[in-house]
């Protein structure tokens, strides 16, 4: 969602550059404070050949962003689990994920949304497992939920 032009241009410098190519480009950009402190002079190393498709996935990377709060958020979700656990499985992280995209902001800008309403769904489901395909704890009484309603007690645990 927040890296379609990116793929593109990515993609095309792939086509044109090869996968190690691109590779070696972005090696490159990674390390561009020590080889070439402008863009010209990190291009000016590249073989002439190379040097149009470089520019342009040069011009996108250079155009992103390469923090955002999402990330932050994420991470600040994560660093005490890390903490608890050392490690994180796999599945450690999906369950994370799910729990994550399904809880619905109490407070704030987003206050009754979800992750998943932002992304752009319309309705999902706010029990993450309801959204694991799981049946409601209880059917008569689990109706669709306000998300902006604070959880029964009973539902919440």
């Amino acid at each position: 969602m927040f890296t379609p032009a990116l793929d593109q241009a990515q993609a095309a410098a792939a086509a044109a550059l090869g996968a190690d190519g691109l590779a070696l480009v972005a090696w490159a950009w990674q390390r561009r404070v020590i080889l070439g402190p402008t863009v010209d002079d990190l291009l000016a190393q590249l073989p002439a050949g190379w040097r149009s498709a470089a520019q342009a996935v040069m011009a996108a990377w250079e155009g992103t962003i390469g923090a955002s709060s999402a990330i932050e958020n994420w991470h600040s979700i994560l660093r005490p689990h890390l903490a608890v656990h050392r490690t994180l499985s796999p599945g450690l992280l999906a369950l994370l994920a799910v729990w994550h995209n399904h809880r619905v902001f109490r407070r704030g800008v987003h206050a009754g949304q979800s992750p998943l309403h932002l992304s752009g769904l319309t309705d999902p489901p706010t029990d993450r497992l309801v959204g694991l395909g799981y049946p409601p704890a209880n059917a008569d009484e689990v109706q669709r939920l306000n998300p902006a309603d604070p959880l029964p007690v009973r539902l919440a645990a």
